[in-house]
């Protein structure tokens, strides 16, 4: 009766993958933005969030692309978190919100992270994120192309 009752309720696994989401990863970063009094925007938003164990020239090869992605609507609407403004360039610094992450909060709550992440929010909750640890594969995220797009 057990196996049965799995094999019917797989197939309506399959037709509802929105029930899946990123709870740990709202929490943790809820987490830190929290000591800087800040929450996660109920508004479409973008994190970054740069770990200290990181890749100074691709850190740079990322930041660089975000540089040259035209803001449409809020130029407010992303947050870098960081422990310094290092590698970010002025023009950058102008478009988003910056936190200094003087408590380094960053490698407590995403430690096995390297590089740059992005996290996309709405609602108060993440709904996207990619990790830019692979030193091959530091092209911006989908995700990121669209919130540009978007917003």
């Amino acid at each position: 009766m057990k196996q049965s009752s799995l094999i019917l309720l797989f197939p309506l696994l399959l037709l509802f993958p929105g029930c899946s989401n990123y709870s740990k990863e709202t929490i943790k970063l809820n987490s830190i933005l929290l000591h800087y009094d800040a929450t996660i925007s109920l508004t479409p938003h973008l994190y970054i969030i740069r770990s200290q164990f990181f890749c100074s020239g691709c850190v740079q090869h990322v930041y660089l692309q975000l540089e040259n992605k035209p803001i449409k609507s809020n130029p407010k609407s992303i947050t870098v978190i960081s422990y310094n403004k290092k590698y970010i360039s002025k023009k950058n610094l102008s478009n988003v919100i910056f936190i200094n992450d003087t408590l380094k909060l960053i490698n407590r709550e995403f430690q096995h992270y390297a590089n740059l992440t992005f996290f996309e929010t709405n609602k108060g909750e993440v709904i996207n994120y990619k990790n830019l640890g692979d030193t091959k594969d530091l092209d911006l995220p989908t995700f990121v192309n669209d919130f540009f797009e978007k917003y």
